[in-house]
């Protein structure tokens, strides 16, 4: 028998009428132990496509450095030829096939479909929604989310919120935590931006 998968982690993946915003917390554990603080939960694969992954870690580390290879290996390099579907369905096929322990947001965009947000599970299944809210910490703040999130809300806005949420989360659960980093896509690449929460 395997034990259940360890998210004890935040995550909001949600697409804006301007781009895609990614909110995390830097929190990264070992059971009890607090192995980083800092850790940036976010993997850049393209200039415009993102993951992030809740779970083993070990296991996002090894999925991530295979799809880095496998962006870089079919030419991905150029900055507006990378489909993001394609790269979902390698993740599910690398999920699928060696039985990670990992649930993967991939988010980007792409010339043929624009602004796209995926969540590809443990088994394989693929779920394109505008906004996901993955890990322990997010069923502090769904209420949250639900209650002041719009669908035509812009990038600027919506970092207002999930900093505010991510804030709720880390002094809510004790195994989130750290500080608040935000990843932007927009039809010009991808930002970082980091919050002390409050």
């Amino acid at each position: 028998m395997t034990n259940p998968i360890d998210s004890e982690t935040t995550i909001i993946s949600v697409i804006c009428i301007d781009g895609i915003l990614i909110a995390t917390d830097s929190k990264s554990n070992l059971g009890s132990f607090v192995s980083c603080r800092n850790f940036d939960k976010v993997f850049q694969l393209s200039k415009f496509v993102v993951c992030c992954g809740i779970g083993n870690s070990a296991d996002n580390q090894h999925l991530f450095h295979k799809l880095k290879n496998y962006v870089l290996l079919n030419g991905y390099n150029c900055d507006n030829c990378v489909l993001v579907r394609e790269i979902v369905q390698y993740i599910k096929n690398l999920l699928y096939t060696y039985s990670l322990e990992c649930t993967i947001i991939c988010a980007g965009w792409d010339n043929l479909n624009g602004f796209q947000n995926y969540l590809v599970t443990i088994g394989g299944c693929i779920l394109q929604k505008h906004i996901f809210l993955c890990g322990m910490g997010s069923k502090y703040i769904s209420g949250l989310i639900d209650k002041d999130f719009k669908t035509t809300m812009d990038v600027k806005k919506c970092q207002d919120l999930f900093v505010k949420t991510l804030s709720i989360a880390n002094n809510k659960y004790s195994k989130t935590g750290g500080i608040i980093r935000l990843t932007i896509i927009s039809n010009n690449g991808v930002t970082k931006k980091s919050y002390l929460p409050y």
